[in-house]
C-alpha cells in the first residue's frame, strides 16, 4: 500500500486532475449567445459572463480610451522637441490698377523757348550798359485729362521662421 501513496504518484494524479483545466483555460471562451429579442436574461456559462463583464465594464473602458489617449500625448510631447518650420507665401494680381484723370498741361505751363536778342540790346551792351533779358515762352499744348496709371501690377509678399521650443507641449 505505501508504493500506491508515494509522492510521486500522488503528483501524477494530481497532475491528471488538473490538465483538463489548464487545457480549457487555454481555449477562447465561446461566442456570447444573442440577448432575448423581448431584453430578458442571456444564458452564459462562467467564461462567458467573465468575457462579457471585461468587455463591457465602464470603468476598463474608460481606462482603454486613457491609454489610447496616453499613446496619442506620446507622439504630440515627442513633436514639440522638434524644430519648427512656417512658411508662407502670398501673391495678389491687381489686374485692374487704378487711374486717374491728370491734366499735365496745367504743370508746367507754355514751354521756354530761349531769349530774343535783338540789334539794339546787343548794341546797349557793347557800350556798357545794362540789358534786360527776358525769356521767350512758346505755346502752352492743350491735352486734356490724360488717364493715368498708378500701383503694381503684382504684389506679394514671402516670409519663413524656423524655431526651436525647448519648453515642455502645453497641458
Amino acid at each position: 500500500m505505501k508504493k500506491l501513496l508515494s509522492p510521486k504518484l500522488l503528483f501524477l494524479a494530481a497532475l491528471a486532475g488538473v490538465a483538463p483545466t489548464a487545457l480549457l483555460a487555454q481555449t477562447a471562451p465561446a461566442a456570447l449567445p444573442a440577448a432575448l429579442p423581448n431584453g430578458g436574461v442571456m444564458a452564459l456559462s462562467l467564461p462567458q459572463a467573465v468575457s462579457f463583464a471585461i468587455q463591457n465594464k465602464s470603468t476598463l473602458q474608460a481606462t482603454r480610451l486613457a491609454e489610447q489617449t496616453a499613446r496619442a500625448r506620446v507622439g504630440e510631447i515627442k513633436s514639440a522637441g522638434l524644430p519648427q518650420v512656417n512658411v508662407g507665401a502670398n501673391v495678389a494680381d491687381n489686374f485692374k490698377l487704378q487711374k486717374s484723370l491728370v491734366d499735365f498741361s496745367r504743370f508746367g505751363g507754355a514751354p521756354l523757348e530761349g531769349t530774343k536778342l535783338t540789334a539794339q540790346d546787343i548794341a546797349a551792351a557793347q557800350a556798357g550798359t545794362a540789358v534786360t533779358l527776358s525769356p521767350a515762352y512758346g505755346e502752352a499744348p492743350q491735352t486734356g485729362p490724360t488717364p493715368l496709371a498708378f500701383g503694381l501690377r503684382y504684389a506679394g509678399s514671402t516670409s519663413a521662421s524656423v524655431s526651436r521650443c525647448s519648453s515642455t507641449a502645453p497641458t
